[in-house]
């Protein structure tokens, strides 16, 4: 199997070198202070944005660590509207499109609370009792697809007043 090359700045400093030479010779010359400024105006690279990073940190974050940042906001008086469309994309449960704790919370609550096993949740879903995503999405964090979020959260809403 082949080795994956190497993505560092001697790479892009050759591909601006060889693709963009005025940018280079411009970049050379001190018209722009880091390569990076030189890159990001040949159209090679994109600055990372505070948005690029929290979201970065919080696909890397634990569940635990989620909460207890969800718990920061809260303490600072920092909302999230409705809809979760400043962290989660269009479903309040998930953020990309893992569930969030609070959902999580719920879930287990409903389940509790009516006696169920995760085979009766995905029964009620519209899934085989043996597909073991929303376990999983609980337990291990992992993605939910698009069907499941959207069977989830009516099946939430439906069993809301639990």
């Amino acid at each position: 199997m082949p080795k994956t090359q190497k993505r560092d700045n001697a790479y892009y400093e050759e591909r601006l070198k060889n693709e963009h030479p005025a940018i280079y010779v411009d970049f050379r010359a001190g018209k722009y202070p880091t390569l990076m400024d030189a890159l990001v105006a040949a159209g090679l690279r994109k600055h990372r944005t505070p948005l690029h990073e929290m979201i970065n940190g919080w696909n890397k974050a634990t569940p635990a660590q989620r909460a207890a940042f969800q718990t920061f906001l809260a303490t600072a008086g920092i909302t999230i509207p409705a809809g979760g469309s400043a962290a989660g994309g269009a479903h309040s449960i998930v953020v990309n499109d893992r569930l969030t704790p609070a959902a999580i919370s719920q879930i287990k609550h409903i389940m509790s609370a009516r006696r169920m096993k995760m085979g009766d949740v995905m029964r009620e879903l519209g899934f085989t009792p043996l597909d073991p995503s929303v376990g999983m999405a609980m337990k291990r964090d992992t993605r939910l697809s698009h069907a499941v979020i959207s069977s989830l959260e009516d099946w939430l809403s439906k069993n809301s007043g639990v």
